[in-house]
């Protein structure tokens, strides 16, 4: 709390006419108690300064992060005392330490609330403040409010065109399922930063939702040059619409061609060997008729057969299987919870995958793949504040997961930490031995 309390009072402190000069000492001299353990004598001269700068916003925000740790009671007095504060017609707002306090993980939903109503009354004041809108947009996105975020990005660009903010724009309306105009933003991107091509996958990933599979097949053809290891993942989820849509040899050609960015492609493998293969072949594999497991009650073998599909590439009928499955058995098995999330993450069922993974996590919380996966699962939900937990956690329990630094970019992107997003990148381009 003590560093962080400190970056947003200096930084509040350093900006221009903000606050006045005997609320920033007092505020130095809180800081410097609070750095040596006297929270008290802290607590005291940041109360001073509330009752003698009673316009200066700076003070409450302060407060409420120097209360985290007091009782319960305490901590709501000091919101309270924030939301008087802000809500005064003649407070300053300090729109920098408002910033800080709502990257703070530990922010809670009563404050967010506070500082969205503050900053929402100053907006109306002066809706071109590029500060203000940057504090806007950092809120909306911690709510996971795409639809404001993506109100507060077009103020943005209305303003001033960036890589960062259509790079924004993108994922947001990816995250509210508006396909083609996702395509469009990502179109525009591409312009402006042509060497992207990650958001050239995501473009073919968006053509394919939008059901344009012959699009998504040209976009990732002119791609397959650039030998993106993460391509091999597009490649098999548009192999698997080609195959619902009954293009088995287009299906072929996206798993052939994954296959070739990724030899280690397990999926792609299952899905030649087994979901592409002739009937005959299926039999040899152990297929078996759906009539044979219609009136199957037996937990186990549900499961057995339903992992046994899901590996084969028929996610319809595992999913089915593994809900059977585990609605037979009142047992909580890890296994058996992320193989059904698995399932729903083929079908794109994401509120379902959620579910199973956060019951599979709580069965077994040292699995890192499952943490990984519901890190996938919330940024396709473009819940991204709440991914950045599970996707950390991964790569604590196994740093090798190359891909959870690839959701960490895009999660660190659509919450505007452009350099954390960066640096994500370059690590996952390092660790895949792909070009920037």
């Amino acid at each position: 709390m003590i560093a962080l309390a400190a970056a947003a009072w200096l930084a509040a402190a350093a900006a221009p006419g903000l606050p006045a000069e005997g609320c920033v000492r007092l505020l130095r001299e809180a800081r410097i108690e609070a750095a040596a353990g006297r929270k008290d004598e802290a607590q005291a001269l940041v109360r001073r300064a509330l009752e003698e700068y009673p316009s200066e916003g700076l003070p409450a925000v302060v407060y409420v992060q120097l209360m985290r740790d007091a009782s319960p009671e305490a901590a709501a007095a000091a919101r309270k005392a924030l939301a008087e504060r802000l809500a005064r017609p003649d407070a300053t707002l300090p729109v920098t330490a408002i910033r800080f306090l709502t990257d703070d993980p530990r922010i809670t939903t009563d404050e967010m609330k506070i500082l969205g109503d503050a900053v929402r009354a100053a907006r109306a004041r002066t809706p071109d403040d590029p500060k203000l809108l940057e504090t806007a947009y950092r809120l909306a996105a911690r709510q996971e409010d795409k639809a404001e975020a993506l109100s507060i990005v077009d103020a943005q660009l209305a303003l001033k065109e960036t890589r960062e903010l259509l790079s924004r724009r993108f994922i947001l309306l990816r995250g509210l399922g508006r396909w083609d105009d996702a395509v469009a933003a990502g179109r525009r991107l591409v312009a402006v930063s042509p060497k992207d091509v990650f958001a050239r996958l995501e473009i073919a990933s968006c053509l394919a939702r939008a059901g344009k599979l012959d699009d998504a097949k040209a976009e990732l053809t002119a791609l397959l040059p650039e030998k993106v290891p993460f391509a091999a993942s597009t490649l098999v989820s548009l192999g698997w619409s080609f195959r619902d849509a009954g293009r088995d040899a287009d299906a072929r050609w996206c798993f052939e061609k994954a296959l070739a960015l990724d030899p280690e492609n397990t999926t792609a493998k299952d899905a030649i060997r087994l979901a592409l293969a002739t009937p005959q072949e299926r039999l040899a594999a152990g297929a078996t008729s759906d009539s044979r497991w219609a009136g199957e009650t037996d937990a186990l073998k549900l499961f057995n057969e339903g992992s046994k599909r899901l590996a084969a590439g028929d996610a319809a009928s595992a999913y089915d299987l593994l809900q059977r499955a585990v609605a037979a058995d009142t047992h909580i098995d890890d296994v058996w919870h992320y193989n059904l999330a698995m399932a729903a993450i083929r079908l794109q069922k994401w509120p379902q995958a959620e579910g199973a993974l956060r019951t599979a996590i709580q069965a077994n919380p040292d699995r890192p793949l499952a943490h990984l996966q519901l890190g996938r699962v919330l940024e396709a939900q473009g819940k991204c504040a709440s991914a950045l937990e599970p996707l950390k956690r991964s790569l604590a329990l196994r740093s090798d997961l190359v891909e959870a630094h690839f959701y960490l970019y895009k999660c660190h992107t659509a919450l505007g930490d452009e350099a954390a997003a960066q640096q994500e990148l370059k690590t996952y381009q390092s660790l895949k031995g792909t070009k920037p």
